[in-house]
């Protein structure tokens, strides 16, 4: 089913999407992991942004879906895959890493409907 998407990684939620108790709001999820975890695409599709040029995000991929769905992975230490380029659900897109604003391994992961952000785990299976 299209509208289904996998974990891009497995591991103990660091954070949950919505507002934090500091008032900060969670886009998405934050994934505990390991360095150099295979980050797997949620589902297929292609690849719109890879680089590392929005603060915070480190080594950033966006990947867009059928229907305007778009799945977004940072903190990469390592990208795979390039703008353009087609993935398909379960592909290994690149390593977990600690880049950007984070200090330990993770992968802070979003599901967006065109430009709004959703609750991931109400998608994830």
């Amino acid at each position: 089913n299209e509208g289904k998407f996998i974990w891009p990684v497995k591991g103990k939620l660091i954070s949950k999407y919505g507002k934090s108790k500091k008032g900060f709001f969670n886009d998405g999820i934050n994934i505990d992991s390991k360095i150099n975890q295979k980050v797997l695409a949620s589902n297929s599709g292609v690849v719109i942004y890879s680089g590392n040029e929005i603060p915070g995000y480190g080594n950033l991929v966006l990947i867009k879906h059928s229907e305007n769905w778009v799945t977004a992975y940072a903190h990469l230490n390592e990208v795979f895959i390039e703008r353009g380029e087609k993935v398909n659900k379960g592909e290994s897109i690149g390593l977990v890493g600690k880049t950007g604003s984070v200090r330990k391994p993770q992968l802070h992961f979003e599901i967006r409907k065109g430009k709004d952000a959703v609750d991931p785990l109400k998608y994830l299976s």
